[in-house]
């Protein structure tokens, strides 16, 4: 039987697994660098179905991923290495993210969304094929910021994946205040306009909707729950400050998935990446990726096996 590999992410939304971390020395000078073009920065903060070519074509052929897949021309250098206010980061994920899936052996079709609330310092993911789009009529914001992990076939995953696949979050609100309406919308179970992510969350637990979701014709489903949310500038290779992002998280799921979910038992652990900001002729973006600041990790230390690390992540055009 065909497992879904789409919902292993959940957040990023947000989740699929790299055995090792193929970081460059951070020790360069301005002259190792290349001189980037234009085109060349724009194809480090987007991700397209060519993404993965560099890599698969560099891969060393051992069992594990090592510094070969690093392309000289995807590292940003110190003159393109630029520094964005925590404020304008926060304002730039608050909010609502429709998700999509290119990959996964062309099943895409999911009802796949990420609501923000950089306020309280939480965030909540919602993946099921469910038959619904609970954000399907949604308009995307104008010029609207994405957050796009790339995934390459690469031996050494965990959970295993042979096909490459990007996941994509497109923002369709600057504001969370119908969180509570979208999440019925798309559990059918009803929460209160006051409710918080995490008590939302809480209300799905202790209502077994994880638990029961398969028994109502769901074949894949999962949620995450993130907090607390962790942003922080910090010191960065190019001497320019890069972000750091970071939080606890909380998975739950079932049905046909590559993650082998338990019954009431959540998976349990961190999320954590080092971004560096540049701008390009389109926007402002940060990226997270080999040569470039730290890699998107996910580890759970508790209720499963999953542990990852994406090719690269970038999260643009920011918001002012």
């Amino acid at each position: 039987m065909k497992k879904n590999i789409l919902l292993v992410l959940l957040c990023a939304a947000p989740l699929i697994a790299c055995a090792s971390d193929p970081q460059i020395a951070a020790e360069k000078t301005e002259k190792e660098f290349n001189v980037l073009t234009d085109e060349q920065l724009n194809s480090i903060v987007t991700h397209g179905k060519n993404s993965c070519d560099f890599a698969k074509q560099h891969e060393s052929t051992s069992k594990t991923i090592v510094t070969t897949r690093l392309d000289k021309n995807s590292i940003i250098s110190p003159a393109h290495a630029k520094e964005f206010s925590t404020d304008r980061i926060e304002r730039t994920l608050n909010g609502v993210w429709r998700g999509d899936v290119q990959g996964d052996h062309g099943e895409v079709n999911v009802d796949y969304f990420w609501i923000l609330d950089t306020a309280r310092s939480e965030a909540l993911v919602i993946g099921q094929r469910s038959g619904t789009q609970t954000l399907g009529g949604a308009t995307p914001l104008k010029n609207a910021p994405k957050i796009s992990y790339l995934m390459c076939g690469h031996a050494g995953y965990e959970p295993g994946v042979a096909t490459p696949q990007i996941h994509t979050f497109t923002k369709v609100s600057n504001s969370i205040e119908n969180a509570a309406k979208l999440l019925s919308k798309a559990t059918g179970i009803e929460f209160s306009d006051k409710s918080t992510l995490e008590e939302m969350w809480n209300q799905l637990v202790q209502t077994d909707y994880f638990d029961t979701l398969q028994n109502k014709g769901v074949v894949a489903f999962g949620g995450g729950l993130f907090k607390p949310l962790r942003i922080d500038m910090v010191p960065g290779r190019t001497g320019t400050p890069e972000l750091s992002l970071d939080w606890d998280a909380q998975y739950r799921g079932g049905g046909n998935t590559l993650l082998e979910f338990t019954k009431s038992i959540p998976m349990v652990g961190t999320e954590q990446a080092q971004f560096i900001g540049t701008s390009t002729a389109l926007g402002d973006f940060l990226v997270a990726s080999p040569g470039n600041g730290q890699m998107w990790k996910v580890e759970v230390v508790q209720g499963g096996e999953y542990n990852l690390a994406f090719d690269s992540v970038s999260i643009g055009p920011m918001q002012q």
